[in-house]
């Protein structure tokens, strides 16, 4: 959608082009609060960092996670524990 359709859908009625922007930010604001319940957003940021820390883990060859004192069962509670600091909350 372009800058003008997005204007148009928001009609000026005066307002300068600042107070119409602000008006569309609050509106997407508006627009993301309905789309997204509350806490998605964090539980996305939490899957993906968790996603991405076992996969990391999970490549690592054997002897390499033996070095730094972990084995393969290990992995799902390390990369929960890494998601849940990402946010600054406990592991559950």
């Amino acid at each position: 959608m372009t800058k003008s359709e997005l204007f148009a859908m928001f009609p000026a009625n005066g307002r300068s082009e600042t107070e119409q922007a602000r008006g569309l930010f609050l509106a997407a604001l508006r627009l993301r609060d309905a789309l997204f319940p509350a806490g998605l957003l964090e539980r996305l940021v939490v899957w993906q960092t968790r996603r991405r820390t076992a996969a990391a883990l999970a490549a690592l060859p054997e002897s390499t996670l033996r070095d730094i004192g972990l084995a393969r069962g290990d992995i799902d509670r390390i990369a929960a524990v890494n998601a849940a600091t990402a946010i600054g909350r406990s592991a559950g």
